[in-house]
């Protein structure tokens, strides 16, 4: 028969109590590093998260910049007018450029459009003192490439060609207007410009063509009347003038030739003496009445240029000073050597 024994009993109990303490220890162990490694692993999502918005909150602005400075910079006149108010938020800096011309000294550009007049281009007059902006551009389609004129009452006025597109809201209220400005008056005088070339080029072929007209009419009808020496007076004015021809059509070809920037030049030794007595021959050859007074420096140095272009350069210059000037008046024309040039 066995005996239990009471101090064995408690000595087991408390083995138990022991091993278990050293066990939930040994598990608090293991889990703290767990909890730091989550904590970790959270703050560095977390920071992730802060520098990839910090990232695209920066891209977001510079692409904002970039394009406000496109934008600003643009050749094209750019509005942003508010609706329903009327009033011009946002102007770059040529649509300012261009409401400036017709904006007296500490005008808004409110006060501004008070007194302005569109004319369309269907000959329709918006005055905007009497028809306000807001209701305007509220009735406003899509406008594309249509040319309007700006007025003021004191008579300033820009040629614009206009595009127009309004930004409405889900309920279809127009919420603001954004409109493009190309000033035309530029191009107006390019128009201006062109159509005086073209009166001067008329004016100036046809002038060759009356005398080489007039002439082969005289020969042809007065065949047998005509002796030898009349005969080659006629056919020298035929000769000069269909010279004279050749060289506007040559000069024609130059200007084609400069602006694509193809023009020969043939630069070689000259005297500038030579080359001012023959365009003084060429501009009265060419019905030149005015005096010149032509002033060279004594013992000018040779100069590298090209022959023909320095006298039809001169020659030039003559012809516009006696267009441009009374007949009686005097041409000036002087050479003189200024370091390595003359």
């Amino acid at each position: 028969m066995f005996r239990r024994d009471s101090n064995c009993a408690c000595d087991v109990g408390a083995d138990r109590e022991h091993a278990a303490a050293i066990m939930h220890d040994q598990a608090l162990r293991r889990m703290v590093p767990f909890a730091m490694r989550f904590t970790r692993v959270m703050l560095a999502s977390q920071a992730a998260l802060v520098i990839a918005n910090a990232r695209r909150h920066r891209d977001e602005q510079r692409a904002r910049a970039d394009l406000e400075t496109l934008i600003d910079t643009s050749p094209v006149g750019v509005a942003v007018i508010d609706m329903p108010g009327g009033a011009p938020v946002s102007l770059n800096k040529e649509a300012r450029r261009i409401v400036d011309g017709l904006r007296n000294p500490g005008q808004t550009a409110e006060q501004l459009l008070d007194v302005t007049t569109v004319r369309r281009a269907d000959g329709t007059a918006i005055s905007l003192l009497e028809f306000p902006l807001a209701e305007a551009l509220s009735m406003m389609e899509t406008v594309r490439a249509e040319e309007i004129v700006l007025e003021v009452p004191d008579g300033r006025r820009v040629a614009v060609l206009l595009n127009a597109t309004p930004i409405r809201s889900e309920e279809g209220e127009v919420e603001s207007v954004v409109a493009t400005m190309q000033d035309m008056m530029p191009l107006e005088e390019m128009e201006r410009l062109r159509a005086e070339f073209l009166g001067i080029v008329s004016h100036e072929l046809r002038m060759p063509l009356t005398s080489i007209w007039g002439s082969v009419m005289a020969m042809l009808e007065d065949t047998e009347d005509l002796d030898p020496v009349e005969m080659r007076q006629f056919l020298r004015i035929i000769l000069e003038q269909a010279g004279s021809m050749r060289d506007l059509i040559a000069d024609l070809l130059d200007v084609a030739r400069i602006e694509t920037g193809t023009l020969p030049i043939h630069p070689e030794p000259a005297e500038l003496a030579a080359l001012v007595d023959r365009a003084r021959n060429t501009f009265r050859s060419a019905g030149g009445r005015s005096s010149l007074e032509i002033d060279s420096a004594p013992d000018l140095p040779l100069v590298m240029a090209d022959r023909r272009r320095v006298v039809q350069v001169i020659g030039n210059l003559l012809a516009n000073a006696a267009r441009h000037s009374p007949e009686s008046s005097a041409i000036q024309l002087s050479a003189v050597r200024d370091g390595v040039h003359v």
